[in-house]
Parts: C-alpha cells; sequence; structure tokens
C-alpha cells in the first residue's frame, strides 16, 4: 500500500525529473513510476524520451522491428524509445530464445534489446504491477534491475523505466517484491492539473484538439478526474481520466469538423469516452445557445450569462482571436493592408470586450477566466505572429496582476517568452 508520507510528482513534474536524471547520470538508474490508470505515465515517459532526444541532438525513434536495420547501420544517430506492455509479452520476448553454437548454449536477443546494446536510449516496462505470470514476472525483474536481455546488457545510456497502477487502483495490480522495490527509484505520480494537460494538448496536437472542452474543465474542474471507487475496480463503463479527455478533445475536434457528424454520434462518442453524467454534461457544454458576436460587442452582456455559457463564450473568442491572429500574419506576408486592418480590429475587438467585461470590472471568477482565455490561445507560430505571443505583448504585458498570477499559477509566462 502507498504510505501517505510519499511525495507524489504531477505528470508534467515527472516528465522533467525523468529528464534531469538521465541527463546528470553517468549510469542511468531504473525508475519505478506508480499510480492510477489514465493519468499520463506512459505518455509522459515517452515525452521525456522525446525530449532527452532532442537535447542530445540525436534522432528520436519509437521503436519497432522494421526500424532495426536503419537503426543498426548507425546507432549513435538515434535515442531509441521501446516500449514493452508486460501483459502481453511472452518471456522470450524479454529474453530471447536459446540455441546451441558449436556445442555451446547462447541466447538470441530480441531485436530490440541488440538495438540497446548499440544505441541510447529508454526502455519501457509499462503494466508491471499487472503481470499476472510468475514467468514473466521474473524475467521483467531482472531486466529492470540488471539491465540486460539474456545475456546481452544494454548501453550505460539507456535507462530503463517501469510503471504500474497500485493495488488500490487496480483489482489485479500485485505488490512487488521487497528486493526490487529496493534496488529502484519508486515515484508515485499523480494527475496533472488541468492547465498542464492543455499545455500537453497545445505542444502535442497544436490546433487540432477542441478547445472548448478546456473551457468546460475550468468550468467543471471536478470532472477533470473521476476518482475510482474501491467497489468498482472492474466495470463495464468509462470513467473520466486525463487520458478519456485527451481523446475526448482529439475526437470532439474531429467530429465538429465533419459535416456528416450527427448530434447522436457526438453524443455517444463522449459519453463512450467520458461515461453517461460527464459525457452528457459536456455535450450539453458545447451545444449551448448563446449569441457570442453579441455579447463581444456588448461586454456588459458577459455578467448576465450563467458560468457555463460564461466559460463557452471565452472558448468561442479564445478561438476567434486565434483566427485573427492567424489572417493578421497572412495579410502581413502578403502586404495586404486592408485584411490587416480587418484582422487587427478583430482583435481588438475581443481584447476590449475582456477588458470591459473582466479585467477591469474583475468580476467573479475572473482569474479562472483570463487563464481559459490564455491558454485557448494557439503557441503555433504562423510566420512571424504568435496567437498567444501577441496577446501577450499586446494585453498581458501592460497589465502587472494579469502577468503576475497568469505566469503563476499555469507557468506559462516563461513558455511564452522562450518561444
Amino acid at each position: 500500500m502507498m504510505s501517505e508520507e510519499y511525495v507524489s510528482l504531477r505528470t508534467p513534474q515527472v516528465i522533467q525529473y525523468i529528464i534531469e536524471l538521465y541527463m546528470v547520470s553517468k549510469v542511468k538508474p531504473s525508475i519505478l513510476l506508480l499510480g492510477p490508470p489514465g493519468i499520463g505515465k506512459s505518455v509522459g515517459v515517452k515525452t521525456a524520451a522525446q525530449q532527452i532526444a532532442k537535447m542530445l541532438n540525436k534522432q528520436f525513434v519509437e521503436y519497432d522491428d522494421s526500424k532495426y536495420e536503419e537503426i543498426m547501420k548507425s546507432p549513435n544517430d538515434y535515442f531509441v524509445f521501446v516500449d514493452l506492455r508486460l501483459t502481453e509479452v511472452e518471456p522470450s520476448d524479454l529474453l530471447g530464445i536459446p540455441r546451441a553454437v558449436n556445442g555451446t548454449m547462447f541466447y538470441i536477443p530480441p531485436s530490440w534489446a541488440s538495438v540497446l546494446s548499440k544505441a541510447p536510449g529508454i526502455l519501457f516496462l509499462d503494466e508491471i504491477t499487472q503481470v499476472q505470470r510468475d514467468d514473466i514476472f521474473a524475467v521483467a525483474h531482472k531486466v529492470l534491475l540488471d539491465k540486460m536481455s539474456g545475456f546481452t546488457r544494454f548501453r550505460d545510456d539507456v535507462m530503463v523505466i517501469a510503471a504500474g497502477n497500485t493495488p488500490k487502483d487496480s483489482p489485479i495490480a500485485r505488490a512487488l517484491p521487497s528486493s526490487l522495490i529496493n534496488r529502484v527509484i519508486v515515484i508515485y505520480v499523480s494527475r496533472p492539473e488541468i492547465t498542464e494537460w492543455a499545455e500537453y494538448m497545445n505542444d502535442t496536437y497544436e490546433d487540432e484538439w477542441e478547445r472548448s472542452v478546456l473551457a468546460y474543465l475550468m468550468y467543471q474542474p471536478n470532472d477533470f478526474y473521476e476518482p475510482l471507487n474501491p467497489n468498482e475496480l472492474e466495470r463495464l463503463y468509462n470513467f473520466a481520466t486525463p487520458r478519456t479527455w485527451t481523446m475526448a478533445a482529439i475526437r470532439l475536434y474531429e467530429l465538429l469538423h465533419n459535416s456528416h457528424a450527427t448530434a447522436e454520434l457526438i453524443r455517444a462518442t463522449l459519453t463512450g469516452l467520458l461515461g453517461s453524467t460527464i459525457g452528457s454534461k459536456l455535450y450539453a457544454f458545447i451545444t449551448s445557445k448563446v449569441d457570442v458576436e453579441e455579447v463581444l460587442r456588448n461586454p456588459g452582456k458577459f455578467a448576465s450569462l450563467d458560468l457555463d455559457k460564461q466559460y463557452f463564450v471565452l472558448a468561442s473568442a479564445a478561438d476567434m482571436y486565434n483566427v485573427a491572429a492567424y489572417r493578421y500574419g497572412d495579410a502581413d506576408m502578403n502586404h495586404d493592408e486592408g485584411a490587416m486592418k480587418e484582422a487587427m480590429d478583430r482583435m481588438q475587438l475581443i481584447e476590449n470586450f475582456l477588458d470591459r467585461a473582466i479585467i477591469k470590472p474583475k468580476i467573479n471568477h475572473w482569474k479562472e477566466f483570463m487563464t481559459v482565455f490564455f491558454v485557448l490561445l494557439s503557441n503555433k507560430a504562423r510566420g512571424k505572429y504568435m496567437p498567444r505571443r501577441l496577446f501577450w505583448d499586446r494585453v498581458i504585458s501592460k497589465n502587472r496582476e494579469l502577468a503576475s498570477f497568469l505566469g503563476e499559477l499555469a507557468n506559462l509566462k516563461k513558455q511564452v517568452v522562450a518561444q
């Protein structure tokens, strides 16, 4: 059982921890990540591997057998990420296969192990606590601790990371031997903050996710993660986690941009990913009936809206600001002064709305409103213009209080300046 004395790291902190530990360690230690399902453990390890590859100026490769020959031609050019789900492997997938050569027994290693004996990288052993077969667990134990597959030793700059759920999070999770625990760095992982999840979505999917999902989550933050009921660790209906919110935001974007997607299809998809209650609430939110244009031109009407409609207006306004900023950038590249003025007028309309409806009067939830709007702005540049940076320079940088709490609340100021 996890002791309350342990300090847990949120998913973004785990990513940074893995990166820093890898970079400062000559011989890479093994790590065990433990936490609830769906909070981003697996994605976090892969993200860390991608960033390490970039820092080492090597090409990131997520390994599959089709890439073996390419990597082995010049292994030092690559940083290899090998992802093995332990509930889906046989012992030979981890250990290799014995073969007699001239009367002597040798192990022929799996292809991925041969690669990690020649190239730097990360081996990720997922679902280690869910392994039910003792033979597979014994081999995984050896790989994690000895950093070997059979008798093929990995390079010193290969890090092995395992992950799993705790017994309180999964009906099939097993406790691990003390001999294993005592030889690895054990990190307990907790879910990310909503704004951290949004930054991951921006960085990973850029503009191809439905940003109104973030507005909903800021409106209903308790829906971001549905705690597991100990009596319902096995179930036949879905529940909300950062993982299912990621899937919902991606699928919703695709459906809303497909003219053939019906209301029934959208609602069924959301409830199928998030459960009936939360999925239905999200559907009601994205189908809110409010004249956004009217509210933008008459900021005084914003305060009289219900809270869900206020968040919906902010999500819509952020999308409009993104479009206007990109149009401004395109017009600037094409030297189209008329189009530049039209786009600038649109941005100023939205900036004026925010100033009069939210910033100056400091209405209830004003900090949450501004955080939602800012995080929903795209951090993808078109030409020399990026919507988020434009808004920072034009609005936030001129308001000390706004800049201070946004920077502290979501750690966004540093990211914008760096970009």
